[in-house]
């Protein structure tokens, strides 16, 4: 029944799955957790698509309250939330619940990387079985032992081979998808502050933070200052004769982040600028070097924590994505 109100939603009879809507939604408790989130997801998706965000939001925040923390919908309906919320005009709380999608497909991808990593320790166990089988054997029949070994240890050469040139495919499409991911994420951040930057113009209250902040990317663009190693909320405030306190709030407001997140976002931001360009093959060292860090593990460190993918792989990952496009 919940199929048949989708399709006649689909079709724009409204009227007609309206009402099975309703009589689906009577059937709920008798039919469990499961049918009362297929149900909300569904029906929330019908009132999305009338532009009902608000209610659309109810449904799928109900949804998310009934499902439990590995539900295989959970990704959908966080991306469904920020969705309903963009289109409610809430960018903020879009931004927020996408930022939960991305969270939860990094989970994902880690749990799908470790289930990976496991099937290959029990095929490579299977393996050194088998070959300790294999040895036995050969010891009863010492006239093959010489041509059994060879068998046996290019045959295990092969499957692990195998095993790993297929690990490495999976891993190199879940990095690619990440990059989309991130490429995606970063769009959605852009947006966020140029629309805190258009609220600020209608308030003139706002407008000495707003200011401020138009003066900081300046200075951000311009001088490229966060490539500073000693880069400081005291020295920057002093660079924009301004105090400590003043510009982190302005951050705040205006980037949604914390001084050391958006020193970091700036930096993140240039390198994968130049790992973007197909005709910059700059060393991973020297560009550390050059954005501020004082040393590569911790560049490693901030890029996987901001992309989740390491600098190489985003480099690889978002040229293939370019030539695709």
């Amino acid at each position: 029944m919940l199929n048949s109100a989708q399709a006649l939603s689909a079709m724009d009879r409204i009227s007609e799955a309206e009402v099975l809507f309703e009589e689906v939604k009577t059937m709920i408790p008798q039919n469990g957790v499961d049918m009362e989130v297929k149900y909300r997801m569904t029906y929330g998706k019908h009132l999305l698509a009338r532009n009902r965000s608000l209610q659309a939001i109810m449904e799928f925040e109900s949804a998310l309250k009934s499902m439990g923390d590995t539900h295989e919908d959970k990704a959908l309906v966080y991306l469904l939330l920020s969705d309903a919320y963009s289109k409610a005009g809430e960018d903020k709380r879009s931004l927020e619940y996408y930022k939960h999608y991305h969270s939860y497909c990094d989970s994902l991808a880690v749990h799908e990387k470790e289930l990976q990593l496991n099937k290959m320790i029990r095929d490579m166990e299977r393996i050194k079985y088998d070959k300790e089988i294999a040895e036995r054997e050969l010891e009863v029949v010492k006239a093959d032992r010489n041509t059994l070994i060879s068998v046996g240890a290019a045959l295990a050469c092969c499957v692990v081979a195998a095993v790993f040139w297929i690990m490495l495919r999976k891993t190199n499409h879940l990095y690619r998808t990440l990059v989309e991911q991130h490429q995606q994420y970063m769009q959605k951040q852009t947006r966020l502050v140029e629309r805190s930057m258009d609220l600020a113009e209608t308030d003139p209250e706002n407008a000495k933070d707003k200011a401020l902040f138009e003066r900081l990317e300046r200075m951000m663009k311009e001088e490229k200052s966060y490539r500073m190693k000693d880069i400081s909320l005291n020295k920057l405030a002093e660079m924009l004769s301004s105090n400590r306190a003043y510009v982190s709030k302005v951050i705040n407001r205006f980037a949604d982040q914390t001084f050391s997140s958006y020193i970091n976002s700036k930096r993140i931001n240039e390198a994968i600028a130049v790992l973007s360009d197909p005709y910059d093959d700059t060393p991973l060292k020297m560009l550390s070097d050059e954005l501020g860090y004082n040393t590569l593990s911790t560049f490693y460190r901030a890029f996987v924590k901001e992309t989740g993918v390491p600098p190489s792989k985003y480099r690889s990952g978002l040229r293939h994505l370019r030539k695709e496009e």
